[in-house]
């Protein structure tokens, strides 16, 4: 994969996570960003042997074990991004009546769009984030502003939300820590430091998101909090989302699924270097399958939480004793 700046690499990752965040269809309570909080904290910590081997000069990627453990991974995680495409779809579009075409339509376009621009490499796409992280801050300052007027302090409620159960949820979001590792690979900055400054900042913007989101609709009954809060908070009136956010949604799925894509179909290349053409088609059509075999499963779960974190823990380990095999 081509080298990138830390801008870059965060502006890649950000965008990801917002992504997800947006598609979030469970409610937002103070309960929920403190176990966010934690699950950010838990993933710093097992990242950490990771680091380290990296700052020492090895790859994670090194490993065949580890190939096809990121390999499973990041197709698990591009359906599971699919999957939220599909179902956040309902509420930013009128859909069809008829729901499995409305899946196809949707997954042939995004995967048109992202086999294009994975085609293309991961440079330009994280220069593409930059510019999209650039525009989604001044949505982000416009949302705030239509938010100061509708924000109620009385929104912030205590509910029943069980703080572990939210801690499962927050890591349950994470399965871009898997991606940040294999492109920090491609990073020539400090890796800790680097680290430790994208998990601050995805923590500060899932944060400053969910508390708005809880000021503006805390009491309201909705699947999707946050896209709620946006309809509330935005200054042109209207029903649905204003087409500016639509259009920054359907970016931030792009730049998500495509990245998932360039990191699957180099994983591909590594496994088998004489599968030299249509990695990325492959990725994507794996990335669909699976989608479509886990679109009845709980995107929340528990098992999800523990995987990534299984996977991510195992690969370091596999790293760490070739390390000492040397």
């Amino acid at each position: 994969m081509n080298k990138i700046s830390v801008a870059q690499l965060s502006a890649l990752l950000l965008s990801c996570d917002v992504f997800v965040l947006v598609c979030l269809t469970s409610s937002i309570t103070l309960t929920t960003l403190l176990g966010f909080s934690i699950g950010t904290a838990i993933q710093l910590i097992i990242a950490v042997p990771a680091l380290f081997c990296l700052s020492r000069g090895e790859k994670i990627s090194f490993s065949i074990a580890n190939r096809w453990i990121f390999l499973i991974y990041s197709i698990i995680w591009g359906g599971l991004i699919f999957i939220r495409i599909w179902q956040t779809s309902e509420v930013i579009y009128i859909p069809p009546n008829n729901i499995f075409s409305e899946k196809l339509v949707i997954t042939a376009l995004v995967g048109l769009v992202c086999l294009y621009i994975s085609s293309t490499g991961l440079k330009p796409l994280a220069r593409s984030a930059v510019i999209v992280g650039g525009f989604g801050v001044i949505c982000l300052v416009v949302i705030i502003l239509g938010a100061l007027s509708k924000a109620e302090i009385s929104h912030i409620t205590p509910k029943n939300a069980s703080l572990e159960n939210e801690i499962f949820t927050g890591l349950a979001m994470s399965g871009n820590i898997g991606t940040f590792i294999l492109l920090a690979e491609n990073i020539n900055y400090k890796k800790i430091k680097t680290t430790a400054l994208y998990f601050l900042f995805r923590a500060l913007l899932i944060a400053l998101i969910g508390f708005i989101s809880i000021l503006v609709a805390g009491k309201i009954n909705t699947r999707f909090p946050v896209i709620m809060a946006v309809q509330l908070s935005q200054p042109i009136k209207s029903q649905r989302i204003d087409s500016v956010f639509i259009l920054i949604f359907v970016v931030l799925a792009i730049i998500s699924l495509a990245l998932q894509a360039i990191v699957s179909a180099e994983l591909l290349k590594k496994i088998f270097p004489k599968f030299l053409r249509y990695r990325t088609t492959v990725s994507l059509l794996l990335m669909t399958l699976a989608g479509l075999c886990l679109s009845d499963t709980n995107l929340y779960s528990s098992f999800y939480a523990i995987t990534f974190i299984i996977a991510f823990v195992v690969s370091s380990l596999i790293t760490l004793v070739g390390q000492k095999g040397d």
